[in-house]
């Protein structure tokens, strides 16, 4: 077993050294897997992540949860605290903390939303997820939101989490669900 620390580093390690198509190729699988989950077709209120560096793009998920009618929402930072703003795909986006693209808009009440797709650096194989270590996704994810991360399997990895650190419900990979 490592530790998270040491988690976080060859999650982002390995994350990197994906190879351009073999990325394509695996965002592709998991796209498939993810639009294919039942807790996905009986959701509205959808926050997706907008991807940095070289996490899984969520631009082919968004595309087609729009064209199912969802309702999205992004995640935006404000000091210590992350909020879900409505995205339609095409809002024009600000440069917001860590250099991430947020929507503009009124803040929507993360109570209200059905499924969050969680962006990871590392996973375990208890659906325990590693991020970048700000805690954001810790404190925003409601009680009743469904969880649903989105990973490369190179990022799986023996960890012990944290008390605080939430568990989630679903992650998909390239090599398939885990639940």
């Amino acid at each position: 077993m490592i530790s998270k620390i040491e988690a976080r580093m060859l999650g982002k390690t390995m994350r990197k050294a994906i190879s351009e198509q073999d990325k394509i190729n695996k965002e592709q699988i998991i796209t498939k897997e993810f639009l294919s989950l039942p807790e996905v077709a009986f959701a509205t209120n959808i926050c997706v992540y907008l991807p940095i560096n070289s996490e899984v793009d969520t631009k082919e998920i968004i595309k087609e949860l729009l064209n199912q009618n969802k309702i999205l929402f992004a995640p935006v930072t404000k000091g210590d605290d992350m909020y879900a703003v409505r995205y339609t795909g095409s809002d024009e986006l600000v440069v917001g903390n860590f250099g991430i693209s947020e929507p503009k808009g009124d803040v929507f009440s993360k109570e209200k939303l059905d499924l969050i797709v969680v962006p990871m650096v590392a996973f375990n194989q208890n659906k325990a997820r590693v991020g970048y270590g700000k805690g954001y996704y810790d404190r925003f994810i409601p009680e009743n939101a469904i969880t649903v991360g989105v990973a490369f399997c190179e990022q799986q990895f023996d960890f012990e989490p944290q008390s605080f650190d939430k568990t989630l419900d679903i992650i998909v990979t390239d090599k398939g669900v885990l639940r």
